[in-house]
């Protein structure tokens, strides 16, 4: 199960590096939740958590602010989890 969840963030790193140089926020939004899922999966705290605040100003399109709403629960369980305030 490891295995397949690593390969899944290595695909969806790759994704969402393509919606950045196409400048398309409605794929990276989604791809930028499940990376969230799939980092708390592995136990991953620091990645996503350093990230979102460059993430967030590209995700504040109006398209994508439910994603980005989605982003920051999933990072906040993950830190719930994580026993990090």
């Amino acid at each position: 199960m490891v295995e397949q969840t690593e390969e899944a963030q290595v695909a969806f790193e790759a994704i969402s590096a393509e919606a950045r140089a196409i400048d398309s926020p409605r794929v990276l939004g989604p791809c930028l939740v499940t990376l969230s899922q799939i980092y708390s999966q592995l136990g991953n705290v620091d990645e996503p958590v350093r990230t979102i605040a460059d993430e967030e100003s590209f995700l504040l399109a109006p398209a994508t602010k439910i994603a980005l709403a989605k982003r920051h629960l999933a990072v906040g369980l993950l830190l719930r989890d994580q026993g990090r305030p």
